[in-house]
């Protein structure tokens, strides 16, 4: 069964577990910017995978207008940002991202990876320090306060290649 796997990536995390999911899965791979070289209509599984930028999993939007999804086998979104995986952060995700009725339709997964202040255009990069600011100077911080602020000192990867088996297996048996 044909399978696409749509992405957009800025720092390279996401772009980077697209790889390893299109070699797992025999997957075509497309670009976002790329899309409408592609008849997306052959296509019965579709993967849609982009990074987490203030809750938002960039692209996202733009790849539901682009694309009819209603007419799929499978659909299958994954985020990828810097944050632990946890329910709490999973249920965030899926609420500031999808209506009622994608959040029962998708299928969706939360990839944990890093941040890369080498790759971020300028603006994020800003936006970032003024938050590390605005963080470090808040007293009485929580312990995930304190991670973050400790965390946001600079760049990390803590991407995996374990964290797309489940991802994987569910589109090999789609």
């Amino acid at each position: 069964m044909k399978k696409l796997i749509v992405y957009t990536s800025v720092t390279g995390f996401t772009k980077q577990y697209v790889q390893w999911i299109a070699e797992a899965t025999g997957a075509d791979v497309i670009a976002m910017g790329e899309l409408s070289k592609v008849d997306v209509s052959s296509y019965p599984v579709i993967v849609y995978g982009g990074g987490i930028k203030a809750g938002n999993i960039r692209g996202l939007k733009k790849f539901k207008r682009s694309v009819d999804l209603t007419h799929r086998k499978k659909v299958i979104v994954f985020a990828t940002g810097g944050a632990p995986n946890t329910d709490e952060i999973m249920k965030k995700i899926i609420k500031q991202n999808f209506t009622h009725e994608e959040a029962a339709t998708f299928d969706f997964f939360y990839f944990q990876s890093g941040l890369n202040y080498e790759r971020m255009k300028k603006i994020d990069r800003c936006l970032m320090a003024i938050y590390r600011k605005v963080l470090g100077l808040k007293k009485g911080k929580n312990a995930t306060e304190k991670g973050t602020s400790q965390a946001l000192m600079h760049s990390y990867d803590y991407s995996d290649k374990d964290h797309i088996l489940p991802l994987v297996t569910m589109i090999n048996e789609a």
